[in-house]
């Protein structure tokens, strides 16, 4: 009889050190631009900016100006952590009482239903009002990504094969194939992807603002687009969009405190995971891994019972991170076995996809920043003359169960599976990212599964 084979080690991430900046993003061209920008004298914020209107272009299933944008930003001057929540609601139009007379189960995870109102492009905006160097207009920042937007872009394996897969849902919208597909199939990897129009619209953000976009030109075509597809977007829904900025939730752990995005992002389930594990005993191999995952487990059935958009209901983040609360949780973990029965009343989320990046400049400023359009291609709806690409967030994140604290409602937003982190202690930010394995020092030490 053979031996069991021997416990695996841990992966060891990546290491890369710097003396004045480091920037972790998903595409090399991203990375290039915010590398740009902090060599230029921008700061970290700025750099974010810059970075996340590239992976819209060159990434395009994942993020854009059609989705939403959550960012944690550090000031150096200060040491304050604020939160930005660029999401977006439902049309006015699209209500429970709508839903039941079309007769509705569910939203339709696709087409001009599924949207809501993008909020990346208020996210950019507030970000650089409040929190930029000064020193690069938005103008400037957005040149990068319009470059790559007019010029064309060669697909990356990975951008490739998301097309590959996906090559159903984009022969769908007339104005989605006019962009993604040639003769009859979809681009390939090793191909030019050119998108003049989005080339155009991001310059139109960049000389016109936030208004252009949800105010002008823009809007005027989504609202076209919406009423032609499907859709109910009217203009209100957008000229009343305002972007948020908001202290973030945090928790007390031993490495330090950790903060996330507040609701409606669901930072709470990274928080009250993490807490609950600190009430553990540490354990080491299948024990540690189990109460990690029964953590994780715990955490989402808080998150289904009382999360959603808090200008509709009540989210009681201090209770969920509370100690009594988060004891009471550790003692249900049962090392024997796993929880099986967990609420499963409202599960709506199935497969999505986002990008995430982070930045960090030589005065100490951090921007940890997460954008996606929830699922890949999101609702698979090119805005006819735009090139922009609309977000499924409504059509995934809502229930049309009225005794969910999600359930649908006009200009409600969706809880959101978008959220970012930061660790700090005494010394500063410890960790910042989406993903565990990347972190960034003050002293310029990053330690990152994305290229730096």
């Amino acid at each position: 009889m053979s031996a069991l084979p021997a416990e695996r080690p841990a992966p060891v991430a990546r290491r890369a050190t710097a003396k004045r900046a480091m920037v972790a993003t998903a595409h090399p061209l991203a990375s290039q631009a915010a590398l740009e920008v902090l060599s230029g004298g921008g700061n970290a914020v700025d750099a974010a900016i810059a970075a996340a209107a590239v992976l819209g272009v060159v990434q395009p299933m994942m993020s854009g100006l059609g989705g939403d944008t959550f960012m944690l930003v550090r000031s150096a001057s200060t040491g304050v952590i604020r939160s930005i929540n660029g999401s977006g609601g439902a049309p006015a139009a699209l209500s429970l009482a709508w839903a039941a007379n079309a007769g509705l189960q569910r939203l339709p995870d696709r087409g001009m239903l599924s949207a809501s109102v993008p909020g990346a492009v208020g996210a950019m905006f507030a970000a650089h009002g409040h929190f930029g160097s000064g020193r690069h207009s938005l103008k400037a920042l957005l040149q990068p990504a319009i470059r790559w937007a007019a010029d064309g872009v060669p697909l990356s394996p990975s951008v490739g094969r998301f097309f590959k897969q996906n090559a159903e849902l984009l022969l769908r919208s007339d104005s989605t194939a006019r962009i993604y597909v040639r003769e009859g199939r979809v681009i390939a990897e090793g191909e030019i992807l050119r998108q003049p129009e989005l080339a155009r619209t991001l310059d139109m953000v960049a000389q016109g603002g936030a208004e252009a976009f949800y105010r002008g030109e823009f809007a005027r075509r989504l609202i076209e687009h919406s009423r032609a597809n499907g859709g109910l977007f009217e203009a209100d829904d957008l000229a009343q969009y305002a972007c948020e900025i908001v202290e973030p939730i945090s928790l007390p752990l031993p490495q330090g405190v950790m903060y996330s995005n507040p609701p409606v992002a669901q930072g709470m389930v990274l928080l009250e995971a993490l807490g609950i594990l600190a009430r553990c005993s540490p354990g080491t191999g299948v024990s540690r891994t189990h109460r990690m995952v029964e953590s994780v487990k715990l955490a989402f059935v808080d998150r289904n019972r009382y999360l959603g958009d808090p200008r509709f209901v009540s989210n009681p983040i201090e209770q969920l991170l509370g100690d009594k609360h988060l004891s009471a949780r550790a003692r249900r973990i049962d090392d024997e076995r796993a929880i099986v029965s967990i609420d499963e009343s409202w599960l709506p989320f199935g497969d999505g996809d986002t990008t995430s990046l982070s930045v960090a400049d030589g005065e100490g400023n951090f921007a940890s920043l997460i954008t996606s359009l929830s699922t890949p291609f999101g609702a698979a709806q090119v805005i006819e003359g735009t090139g922009v690409l609309m977000n499924n967030r409504a059509g995934r994140g809502f229930t049309l169960d009225a005794s969910a604290p999600n359930c649908l409602d006009s200009g409600k937003r969706t809880m959101s599976t978008l959220h970012t982190y930061m660790l700090c202690d005494s010394t500063g930010v410890r960790l910042t990212a989406e993903h565990p394995a990347e972190t960034a020092s003050p002293n310029g030490t990053c330690r990152s599964s994305t290229p730096c």
